[in-house]
């Protein structure tokens, strides 16, 4: 089951539907290690105390990154859930390590009408 983080203050609204849809994969292989799938941070830009959550030029801004909880997976299974989940995302989609999470994003596409 996919749930958001209990502080409240993640934002779904934005998120690109190439996102939702990984979130949907990702499940699939948390479930498969018998784990919740718990967003972090979907496209807020700041914390309720008004300071920046993201770096500038973030992903997250642009509904093309989220983050999900990471402290729950077990030592023991690290190293094939990870490979388990970027295989299953495939190769457009990037799974960075964080300390306290998994950052998943995609590249947006290229507007090929602007470029030489």
């Amino acid at each position: 089951m996919i749930s958001l983080h209990e502080n409240g203050t993640v934002r779904m609204k934005g998120l690109k539907v190439e996102i939702l849809l990984a979130l949907l994969v990702m499940e699939q292989v948390f479930d498969k290690y018998h784990l919740g799938t718990i967003i972090t941070a979907g496209t807020e830009i700041y914390d309720k105390n008004g300071k920046r959550i993201h770096m500038i030029g973030s992903l997250h801004d642009t509904g093309y990154a989220v983050d999900l909880r990471s402290k729950h997976i077990p030592d023991a299974c690290w190293t094939t859930f990870l490979s388990d989940l970027r295989n299953a995302l495939g190769v457009e989609y990037q799974v960075i390590i964080h300390d306290t999470h998994l950052h998943i994003e995609l590249q947006p596409p290229i507007d090929r009408r602007f470029t030489a």
